[in-house]
């Protein structure tokens, strides 16, 4: 009597691994996205020239900073500098900027990603808006502050993620700013405030900020102290009624929604409060975006397309009145 044929699940390869649409997609764009970044010609936008003399001659500069003092060295982003240091022993200036941007890139995207779970459509699109994007094209030091913080903000464990979100003013110094609200969030959650007070004390805090941030900056040998000491604050005021309106949209939506984001929300109050007298308040704004976009997807009602159409125009509206400049007028001056 012939035996049975065996099973058929018997000389089976092994459990299939299905990977999610999402995930798929997600991976895809994101390596798309941050090789496209890390491709374009080293020396075609703003401020390029700096950013190879920083992959070229970081040692040098952080010895310069070290002879100031070991606070001036602090305040002046060591993180950065020894990135640039760390990844120029082994690749030529331009090669450092291109891994770089490549990996700031990758992982503001794959967090972007996994901190708006199932709307990728909207976490692409969050991807391209002008005040994201720009940091990996023209404001790299800020880029890579970015992608530090916001791993950190993302990961489960708390140790690590905070330990980055605290190395991440190392790289760039906005985010003193942005740990500083966090703080005041923090402290007000302790002493259990009521919103109304809340919004009033993280006010006041802001304010008070915005008055002596520069002299503190300059106490510490901060570069922005020098950079931003005869900075033009008489601006269009444009910024300020945007976010204004959108921060009216925030807060109209209820405690529930508040007490989940109440740090982005505080980012936009911050930026609102000290408009007219912190000039790199915009820097702010931009180092906390990505958070507050992600927040807008949580809206509820009229609230969440009002927010994002908002969003998308003016986004629209930034490329297209730059079509005719060189790298929608972020290419370098020749």
């Amino acid at each position: 009597m012939r035996a049975p044929p065996p099973h058929p699940q018997r000389f089976a390869a092994g459990p299939r691994i299905v990977v999610p649409t999402r995930t798929l997609y997600a991976v895809v764009f994101s390596l798309a996205y941050a090789s496209v970044l890390a491709s374009l010609p080293v020396d075609a936008f703003i401020d390029r020239e700096n950013y190879l003399s920083y992959a070229g001659r970081s040692d040098i500069i952080l010895e310069r900073s070290r002879a100031l003092g070991w606070l001036v060295m602090l305040f002046n982003e060591p993180a950065w500098l020894y990135l640039n240091i760390l990844i120029g022993t082994y690749l030529p200036a331009e090669g450092t900027l291109r891994v770089i941007i490549f990996g700031s890139a990758l992982a503001l995207s794959m967090t972007t990603f996994a901190l708006c779970r199932r709307n990728v459509i909207w976490a692409s699109v969050f991807l391209l808006v002008p005040m994201v994007l720009k940091n990996n094209v023209i404001h790299l030091r800020q880029g890579v502050g970015i992608a530090v913080f916001i791993t950190g903000y993302h990961l489960r464990h708390r140790a690590v993620g905070k330990g980055l979100m605290a190395v991440s003013g190392f790289v760039h110094a906005s985010f003193f700013i942005i740990g500083f609200i966090g703080t005041v969030i923090w402290c007000m959650d302790i002493a259990r405030l009521s919103a109304r007070g809340k919004v009033v004390i993280a006010t006041l805090s802001f304010v008070a900020l915005g008055t002596v941030v520069i002299v503190i900056a300059g106490f510490l040998g901060a570069r922005q102290a020098e950079v931003y000491e005869d900075f033009d604050l008489s601006g269009s005021g444009f910024g300020f009624v945007f976010w204004l309106l959108l921060m009216a949209v925030f807060l109209s939506s209820g405690r529930a929604f508040l007490a989940r984001h109440t740090f982005p929300i505080a980012i936009v109050g911050f930026y609102i409060a000290t408009y007219f007298t912190v000039p790199f308040t915009a820097r702010v704004l931009e180092s906390g975006m990505v958070l507050i976009l992600v927040a807008s997807l949580d809206l509820t009602g009229w609230r969440k397309p009002t927010f994002l159409a908002m969003i998308v125009t003016l986004s629209l509206a930034f490329y297209a009145s730059r079509i005719g400049e060189p790298w929608l007028g972020w290419g370098a001056p020749f």
